[in-house]
């Protein structure tokens, strides 16, 4: 009988004293075997690291500095031993079924490079917090469902083909995410995981949302406390991401909508959040940066061509059931 392979489970943190316990208590509690347990502190200045302390059979790697989310999950991916590695926030709890259910999939098919579950609100457990990714009109990744009621019926109940996943809760082939270099610390955090998943789509890997592994999820806990640099970067590389994966005539075909969106955006943070300055000061480093990647914008475009026919497929039918 040939043995399940080793899965690493990377929780990330940054001043989740309150979060960690329930969180890796959850992933202890999971069906699936053989796996490690993996935290990753980003110079947390609460008690984190006293409780990580306390607690038997975990590897802690501890960054200096807040690395961000790509930082942290990179440096993470350095101690993992797996030939799978999830990824998961501090305030997420999993399902003890979560990830046979992930795993099983992944091992039916070697092109699947990126997987994840059905994302379910914390505090009310019917509502989706995300299922999977799709490339919304404005031209980045939007997530499905987003406080909706789940219906199977609706929402499907099978495995399907996806463009995108929530980067809270997914698993990684650490082959595939090795040869991609990892998660673009440029970015920080906010998109790094929708860059990711546009990068594995164009290198030919599958990415697969599996709705019976479920995770439930408090969602921007961290970012809550600091929301003007949420904003930032949330503004940032969001207009980095455009310009690096969308088509000049997509753009254009999209112009109505990107000025739609950016508007609702614009009033949504000078009216609700009070972020006026982070978001203009994100928009100019997004406009600024982004001859940076003039490169890497012509590499994208030459594989897109290649890729086109599932890309249209993938903006006009959100995912493709197994």
């Amino acid at each position: 009988m040939t043995a399940s392979p080793l899965v690493s489970l990377i929780v990330l943190n940054w001043n989740g004293e309150r979060l960690l316990a329930e969180c890796i208590n959850s992933l202890s509690r999971l069906r699936y075997s053989p796996s490690e347990i993996i935290v990753v502190d980003n110079a947390s200045a609460d008690g984190s690291l006293a409780l990580l302390a306390a607690m038997q059979g975990i590897t802690v790697v501890k960054n200096s500095a807040n690395l961000g989310y790509a930082g942290g999950i990179n440096a993470g991916m350095k101690a993992a031993r797996g030939t799978y590695v999830a990824t998961l926030n501090n305030d997420i709890t999993v399902d003890p079924e979560w990830l046979s259910a992930l795993i099983s999939l992944m091992e039916s098919d070697s092109a699947v490079g990126i997987a994840s579950g059905r994302q379910m609100n914390y505090f009310d457990r019917d509502t989706i917090d995300a299922l999977y990714s799709f490339l919304h009109p404005s031209l980045i990744f939007f997530q499905e469902a987003f406080r909706k009621r789940y219906d199977p019926r609706v929402h499907g109940s099978g495995p399907a083909l996806v463009l995108g996943v929530s980067g809270a809760s997914t698993i990684y082939r650490k082959k595939m995410f090795d040869e991609l270099q990892g998660l673009d610390e440029t970015l920080f955090a906010f998109h790094e995981e929708s860059d990711l998943c546009m990068r594995a789509f164009l290198a030919g890997w599958k990415c697969v949302y599996v709705p019976t592994a479920v995770a439930y999820h408090r969602r921007s806990v961290s970012f809550n406390r600091v929301r003007g640099t949420m904003f930032f970067y949330l503004t940032r590389n969001r207009l980095w991401f455009i310009c690096k994966y969308s088509p000049f005539s997509l753009v254009l075909r999209n112009l109505g909508w990107l000025l739609f969106t950016e508007l609702r955006i614009l009033r949504y943070v000078v009216f609700r959040e009070r972020v006026l300055f982070s978001y203009a000061r994100g928009i100019a480093h997004g406009l600024s940066g982004a001859a940076r990647f003039k490169a890497v914008r012509r590499r994208n475009m030459e594989l897109l061509r290649i890729r086109s026919a599932e890309y249209e497929t993938f903006r006009k039918r959100k995912f493709v059931p197994l």
